[in-house]
Order: structure tokens, then sequence, then C-alpha cells
């Protein structure tokens, strides 16, 4: 107990660099990490794929090494040519020798064809809401195409185009490949698997549509529509085996005033998504109204804006940052979704609330964040929350601070009220360290704990390059080195559990680009 005491109070002066995303310049809502948890990994191999070929004239590639119980092995290979593009990734683990590959070949500018896809990719039509990643962005283009997300989550397999003509784009996609079914107790369909499993039940899925798009500084139009067809030889009357999916986007842009509508439907079921953003002198809002569709039934698509996935669900949403002063910053974020038809073990209404005050400048950082919200908000991410408790709050401080150019001192810590009949289910997380960087070599070093860690902790894992979850009370230090030496970089990490001695994990990383 005395050396924890200890290693308490000497790092708590050294605060680690926040475990919470940064606090970006754009509207972006502070939101529950477990509601777009699969956005956010998206995002990150993007634009990991994305840096590794960043200032580089034809290919990189980036090998990490992580033992943790087990080892596992991930490659992710860029490469570029004129206007080519070529994303690998490998992910394996050796102790369940088991593979999962994933590869997309991106070509641009090719005459009329403005950008084509070979292999994996993410398309997006309008807002997002029926086909692709969620939400939507001030002058955004209706039609995307973007790269795999990570190896282990399933991405449409195939290829894709976009073509252009004058302010006209046309979109056409198809995709082919094995993937596993989900079944409940009564051995009924419930949805597709997102990731890569060993399931040996598996279903033929194949996909194939097209989207038309018109679009230039003050008006968007697209319509977009596509078929699902699926081999499985289960009876199931609320999944059909061939869906045709239509919907239609609308974005207007009025100088400080933007629209976004999208409309969709599956089968009988219609979805629509309506948001109205406003931007003005630093001041941003954006309103928005949703009935989300079906999500198990769409083969590809993520949390969009509506908080669970009934497709009975009309929820409204108010989103803002607000400028108090120089280098200071208020977001809100309310809302609110109805059930049209609740159940008994459910309650009609749902709600949350997250206010974020964030001050900000060139050596320092301060930030604290409340959240408010039901329970059954997490019921579809974590299993143990189907039990609703209106009364859920979260606390978060975060400081950062640069007391000189090369040494960054942080900390975060967060406070869970899971249950006000009870402080013992109450839980804490604490991070606190420093990182050190002197020209090409840098070191950081902290320590994290986890108490009274009844539901679980999310949290932003150094030794993991992302988010991780503890699911008990523990104690942690954690060591990490890096080294850039162009071409190459090479980084290290080890995380030591000080509950249980046997509880590691290390990772090796290196990267080298040409």
């Amino acid at each position: 107990m005395v050396r924890y005491c200890l290693v308490f109070i000497l790092l708590f002066g050294f605060q680690l660099w926040a475990q919470v995303p940064d606090f970006d310049e754009e509207i972006q809502s502070p939101e529950l990490i477990e509601l777009s948890l699969d956005d956010i990994q998206i995002q990150a191999w993007q634009q990991d794929a994305a840096n590794l070929l960043k200032q580089t004239r034809l290919w990189a590639l980036k090998n990490q090494l992580w033992w943790d119980g087990e080892l596992q092995n991930l490659h992710h290979f860029g490469g570029s040519f004129s206007s080519q593009r070529l994303d690998v990734g490998l992910l394996h683990n050796w102790d369940e020798q088991s593979s999962y590959l994933a590869a997309s070949l991106k070509i641009n500018s090719l005459s009329a064809i403005e950008e084509m896809v070979v292999g994996n990719y993410r398309p997006r039509f309008g807002s997002g809401l029926t086909l692709g990643s969620s939400g939507s962005s001030r002058h955004s283009s209706m039609l995307e195409l973007a790269s795999m997300g990570p190896v282990d989550l399933y991405s449409p397999m195939g290829a894709a185009m976009i073509a252009s003509i004058w302010e006209i784009q046309t979109l056409a996609f198809g995709s082919i490949q094995n993937r596993p079914l989900l079944f409940d107790q009564n051995n009924q369909i419930v949805s597709f698997a997102k990731r890569k499993t060993n399931n040996h039940i598996l279903d033929r899925e194949r996909i194939w549509g097209g989207a038309l798009a018109y679009e230039n500084d003050f008006i968007g139009l697209g319509a977009l529509l596509y078929e699902q067809k699926h081999d499985w030889s289960h009876q199931n009357a609320y999944y059909k085996r061939t869906l045709l999916i239509p919907a239609f986007a609308l974005k207007l842009y009025l100088s400080e005033l933007d629209f976004d509508l999208e409309l969709g439907k599956i089968g009988e079921e219609v979805h629509a998504y309506a948001a109205l953003q406003y931007k003005h002198a630093g001041f941003k809002q954006k309103i928005s109204l949703a009935k989300d569709p079906d999500r198990a039934k769409i083969a590809y698509s993520n949390f969009a804006q509506v908080i669970t996935r009934n497709p009975d669900t009309l929820e409204l949403s108010y989103d803002a940052l607000f400028p108090l002063a120089k280098h200071l910053k208020l977001q809100l974020l309310f809302a609110a979704n109805q059930h049209q038809n609740p159940t008994a073990s459910s309650n009609s209404l749902k709600s949350r609330l997250v206010a974020a005050l964030r001050y900000a400048d060139k050596t320092s950082a301060l930030g604290f964040k409340v959240s408010h919200f039901d329970r059954e908000v997490l019921a579809h991410t974590l299993q143990n929350y189907t039990i609703s408790r209106p009364q859920h709050w979260r606390f978060e401080l975060s400081f950062s601070q640069k007391p000189i150019q090369a040494l960054q001192l942080n900390l975060n810590c967060r406070y869970h009220i899971e249950d006000k009949e009870s402080y013992k289910n109450n839980g804490f997380y604490f991070n606190s360290g420093f990182k050190l960087k002197h020209k090409t070599l840098s070191l950081d070093a902290g320590y994290r704990a986890f108490f009274r860690n009844k539901y679980g902790f999310y949290y932003l894992d150094d030794s993991y390059e992302g988010w991780s979850i503890s699911t008990r009370n523990d104690q942690q230090v954690y060591l990490g080195s890096r080294l850039d030496a162009h071409p190459a970089y090479l980084h290290f990490n080890y995380r030591h559990s000080l509950q249980d001695t046997k509880d590691y994990r290390l990772t090796a990383e290196l990267t080298i680009k040409y």
C-alpha cells in the first residue's frame, strides 16, 4: 500500500497528456466513447493510413507487435505512385493462429473517373445515415469513397467508382463476400457480425448499387439505390433475403447556415435525418432530428445520430460551441429519444446531456466535462447496462502544461456515479504522467488506476494506440519511448499492473518510410 501511495504522490505533479480526444476547433460532439467506438476506430485507421504516406515518395511500412497474454502482430503497408494509393493491413494472432487481411487500391483523377477503389472500401452518401460512416460536415461532398477501416472490422469488398462531369457525380459500387451471422437463443438471426471472427456459420453477401448527385456552392442533391442479397436458409420473417434500399439527400449552404436532410427506406420502414447548422464568429450550433434505420438489417452502417438501434425511435439533438473568452470555449450536447413502441422492460424516454468547458493556450490546457445520461443508452455496447437507472453521472477533469518546450505534464481523472443508491458502485479513474521530447527522441511515463470498477472504464491506452476497456480494479505504471530517425521510426511501450504481477503488455513498433 505504501508503494502505491508513493507512486501516486510522485507522479501527481507530472500529469501525462490527457487521455481524451483533442478538442477540435470545428464542432465535435463531446460524446460518450461507447456510442461511437466503431466510428472512432475507422477514422483512426484512415488517419494512420494518411499519415503513413505523409512526406514520403513511394512507400511506407508499419509493423506493430504486442504481448498481452498472447502474441499479436499488425502489419500496415502504404504505397503511393503518382495519383495511385495502396493501403494493406494484416493482423495475425500467433496464439490462436488466426489472420485477418484487408487491402485497398485507390486510383484518383483518371480522366472522367474522379476516384476508383478496388478491394476493401467504405462508401458514403449524403450525411451517412443510409450508407457509410456517420455525421455531416459543412461543404462535405455528397458522394465519398474512403479506404478500409481496421483490418478486423468488416467493410465492403469489391470495387467502387465515382465519376464526375461538370457539377454532376455518379457513384457505382459492388461487393461480395462471406460474413458470419449472429443468432439469438431462439436461433433467430439478430444481425451481421461487425467484426471478423472464427465463426463458421457464414452467409454469402452480395451488395451492388449506385448514386447520382448534383452539387455546387449553394445546393447539393443526391439519390441512392442499392440492393443487398443474402443466401441464408434460416426461416425468419423479419429478415428478408433481398433488400432494396433507396435514399434521398439534400444539402443547402446559405452563408452562415447549413441544412442537411436524408430520407431512406428499408422495406416498409422509413428512416430520416435532418440537421440545421449555424456558424458565426466562433459560435456554432447544430439542431438535428433523426429516425434511425434498423442497423441490424443494413450490412455496413455505423452509429449515425440516434442513441439506440430501435428503428422506431425518434431523437432530437442539440450541439453547440460557445466562445466565452480568449482561449476559453464551452460545448454543450443534449439529446433525447422516444421509443414509438416501448416495451415493459424499457423506458420510453432516454436522454443524455454532455457539457465540456475547455481552456487552451500555447503552453497549457484545462478541461472539465460533465455527462448525465440514462444507463440504458449503453445497453447495446455493454451488456451489464441493460438495467435502467436514470441517474448516471460522469465528471472528468483534464489538465496539461508545458513548463518548457520539451516537457509536457498532464493529468486526467474521471468519476462515475453508477448507482445513487450505493456509493460503493461509483467508480474512479486516474491517469498522471509526463512526456519529454528532445530532438528525435521522446520519452513518456505515467501511472493510471481504476477504483471500484464495476461496469468498466474506456480509456485511451498508450501501449495499444487505441481505446481499451478495463473491467476490474487495477493500478498500472507504464513507460514508452520513441526514436525518429528518418526513414526509420521506432516505438516501444511497456505497461505493468501493480495489482497482478503477471498482467503486463509490451508493444514494439517499427515504421519505415521511403
